[in-house]
């Protein structure tokens, strides 16, 4: 039950005086001028009513949008959820208060090129989340064609990371890591998994046969089986804290770390070592998983069907051959 008003109490709901004027606040909390109060509420009445008429048909793609985010982003990964809600913020600014059968391909072109300008790799995700809103709006009937407007829009260019952390520049950041940042770096050296599942695997996923992943990105199941070298990483988990714990990597009172914690302590982490001159380049936590599939016969530990994939993104170590003479 919202609160009593307690100024302008005769007024009708959302509407109040403000200076000389009469005001409506909408759904969204914006302040909209009806009229002069000078002009009577006769006139407050008559622009209320065209106010609220023009409310009732709401931009058809803002409804989309808002079905796209009860129905479709809770089915996704948390972090995929949280990145693609901020994307379609940026999306709800520029195509919001547009009907659906009227976003046209250069409408469309236009905002990727100028999101291209600065930032090309948002840019296109950005594309791919307004298409798969569009597949919804056709499914919806917002756009009796059937035909979806960012279907022959380009996309930039990308240029696949290709940061090959070697031996040396692993062990010099390892060494100068924490206990709980060298037992995860290991691990995703070891198993080629990906942050996100590392800090939450817990115990009763270590069985007989080996390690048991559900990867949470794309919900892959895999099992990365024992040797001397797991052993040990998960001797020296397993002395991370004195308290009982569900997790492989806890912290001291036995809780798991959040994803955003990892990060912040990975970027402390890098800085220092660049700074103390043992690193020359920077590198990523993930990048770690792709020395895990560079150093594997093939890499099919990363979870990935696709051969493609595992070739042009993950494997960086540079090829060697015998010389021709």
């Amino acid at each position: 039950m919202g609160r009593s008003r307690k100024r302008n109490t005769g007024l009708p709901t959302r509407v109040y005086i403000k200076g000389a004027s009469y005001y409506y606040i909408n759904h969204r909390g914006r302040w909209i001028r009806l009229c002069r109060k000078n002009e009577g509420e006769s006139a407050m009445y008559r622009a209320l009513a065209a106010v609220k008429e023009e409310r009732t048909v709401e931009p058809t793609m803002q409804t989309v949008f808002d079905r796209y985010r009860r129905t479709v982003l809770p089915r996704k990964a948390p972090s995929t959820e949280k990145m693609q809600a901020r994307q379609l913020d940026q999306l709800e600014q520029v195509f919001g208060g547009m009907d659906a059968e009227g976003v046209r391909p250069h409408h469309i072109a236009e905002f990727h090129d100028l999101r291209g300008q600065t930032a090309p790799i948002s840019a296109n995700r950005e594309l791919a989340l307004l298409s798969h809103v569009m597949r919804l709006a056709i499914r919806m009937g917002k756009i009796p064609s059937g035909v979806n407007p960012c279907s022959t829009i380009e996309r930039h260019k990308e240029k696949a990371r290709d940061r090959y952390v070697d031996h040396e520049e692993y062990n010099a950041v390892w060494k100068r890591a924490p206990a709980h940042l060298r037992v995860l770096m290991d691990l995703a050296y070891l198993t080629g998994q990906r942050q996100a599942d590392l800090v939450k695997l817990r115990r009763d996923q270590l069985k007989n046969d080996g390690i048991h992943f559900a990867q949470g990105k794309t919900g892959k199941r895999l099992i990365v089986g024992y040797s001397a070298n797991m052993a040990s990483v998960l001797e020296a988990a397993g002395k991370l804290t004195d308290k009982s714990s569900m997790y492989v990597v806890p912290k001291k009172d036995g809780a798991a770390y959040g994803s955003s914690g990892i990060q912040t302590a990975w970027q402390r982490l890098i800085t220092e070592c660049i700074n103390d001159e043992l690193l020359v380049e920077r590198f990523t936590f993930q990048d770690i998983r792709a020395k895990a599939a560079s150093d594997d016969d093939d890499g099919r530990l990363l979870g990935h069907m696709s051969d493609s994939m595992r070739k042009n993104v993950y494997r960086r170590r540079a090829e060697k051959f015998d010389p021709v003479w």
